[in-house]
């Protein structure tokens, strides 16, 4: 079955999918899901349903060891990109350190990723199973990175 057409969807991430399919933007989403395990699907359905063509689909575990995390976000993910256009699906980015915060802050610039060998053109999605307004307050979530992220939010943590 195709992920778009799935008939047992709730009526908010229906809400959702359609609030991006008809907004006519490849705007960053941010999904807060309780269970950050069903955070892909979503986020490859949204990839299936934006407005424009992006490429790979490419995931990054922000929960992943410093070294790996490191590899996969600012060194590997330049290699796995088809065509110079991916969306880059951050998994529990809340777990991102502040220096990998700012560092891919620093690297999205006009949703290009500009810092790394080649410039891309992403569209990134990114999930999280907290919530990054108190990191924020708390100060150990960037609040210029948490801004840019989410300019669609999708809250479904009662899914």
């Amino acid at each position: 079955m195709n992920v778009v057409e799935n008939q047992r969807d709730s009526p908010l991430l229906a809400q959702g999918l359609d609030l991006i399919r008809t907004s006519g933007t490849d705007a960053c989403v941010l999904i807060s899901m309780g269970v950050s395990s069903q955070a892909e699907t979503v986020a490859r359905r949204i990839h299936a349903v934006s407005p424009s063509p992006r490429g790979r689909f490419v995931p990054i575990d922000c929960a992943a060891a410093p070294s790996v995390l490191e590899d996969d976000l600012f060194a590997r993910v330049n290699g796995r990109l088809a065509h110079g256009a991916c969306t880059l699906f951050l998994k529990e980015v809340g777990r991102l350190s502040l220096d990998h915060q700012r560092r891919l802050l620093a690297s999205l610039i006009d949703a290009t990723l500009a810092s790394w060998p080649t410039r891309v053109r992403a569209r990134v999605i990114a999930c999280t199973s907290e919530s990054l307004l108190d990191r924020v307050i708390h100060g150990t979530f960037d609040d210029r990175l948490f801004y840019r992220l989410n300019v669609i939010h999708l809250d479904l943590r009662q899914m």
